[in-house]
């Protein structure tokens, strides 16, 4: 598959993320507002709350590191760029999203044609599988389950799962 392809693929997913993630805020409204731990409160935390990101260590064997070297010569806050931006590369780098990287590479106009060798574009399947994944894991949750369940029959089954498995029981009870 030619690089642009993957450029597409990949902002395909990203506005599947996007609306899988508004998807995602919605579930845990409408999943917090029926479900409970047994004998809790109501000051009780929500069941249920947005997915933290862990960055991966840095990898020497990165291979957009020469392209976040460029990016980092214009974003970086001690050469004068934005701190917001530097930390959306950085974190692009830490997670190997090479596609990420040419976009934000083309959004400021440097050349990435110098910088596609094989190991960049070969890394260009594993930028999507990413994304991939993540949409995967906001569609495995439990509220996401449950909120999206095709019928009541299989609502009623997931109520039954957490609370003998979760000790989570339906505030109607």
């Amino acid at each position: 598959m030619s690089y642009k392809k993957f450029i597409h693929k990949y902002q395909y997913l990203k506005f599947e993320i996007d609306d899988l993630k508004k998807q995602e805020q919605s579930n845990f409204e409408e999943f917090n507002s029926h479900f409970g731990f047994e004998n809790s409160n109501e000051d009780s935390p929500p069941l249920v709350q947005p997915q933290q990101d862990l960055l991966p260590n840095r990898d020497s064997n990165n291979p957009g590191k020469p392209l976040f070297k460029a990016l980092s010569k214009i974003l970086h806050p001690d050469r004068g760029g934005d701190k917001d931006e530097f930390a959306l590369v950085s974190e692009l780098y830490r997670k190997k999203d090479t596609v990420g990287l040419i976009l934000k590479a083309e959004e400021y106009e440097i050349d990435i044609e110098k910088y596609l060798d094989e190991d960049l574009i070969n890394s260009f399947e594993s930028s999507c599988k990413l994304l991939e994944e993540e949409g995967e894991s906001i569609k495995s949750t439990i509220s996401w389950k449950w909120c999206n369940s095709s019928s009541d029959m299989e609502k009623k089954v997931w109520e039954d799962y957490m609370k003998k498995t979760l000790n989570i029981l339906s505030k109607d009870n």
